[in-house]
């Protein structure tokens, strides 16, 4: 809980910190976003197929808002906003994907940068 006020804001961190890695499974996303639902100061609100769950405690953090965006068909996290009185932070995330091997001047980049031999263009 380092760093939060209660632990309902450590669920709702902690949250944001898992599925914004992007190896986060589909059903254990959903699954996270339902224990958001249930945490007390956290509303919802579904907008152009994204979903917004937002976290306020105003006895901890008077006028203090932290949103966690969805795209509400896969509960990819988007993006995140935190407000505060002298502060407006928004990060959107981008698109991430798996690949079934390294490209191959990214691999041979790598080995020359590992053996110290200088490539092409660098």
């Amino acid at each position: 809980m380092s760093g939060s006020t209660s632990p309902d804001e450590a669920v709702f961190t902690y949250v944001g910190d898992i599925t914004r890695t992007g190896y986060v499974p589909s059903p254990v996303r959903v699954a996270a976003i339902q224990v958001l639902r249930a945490l007390p100061g956290v509303t919802t609100t579904v907008h152009d197929g994204r979903l917004d769950v937002v976290f306020r405690s105003p006895a901890t953090r008077p006028g203090v808002s932290a949103t966690l965006t969805f795209d509400q068909s896969t509960s990819v996290l988007l993006g995140e906003a935190l407000d505060a009185p002298d502060l407006h932070y928004t990060e959107q995330l981008g698109e991430s994907s798996v690949v079934d091997a390294v490209p191959a001047d990214v691999l041979a980049t790598a080995m020359a940068d590992a053996v110290g031999v200088a490539t092409p263009g660098r």
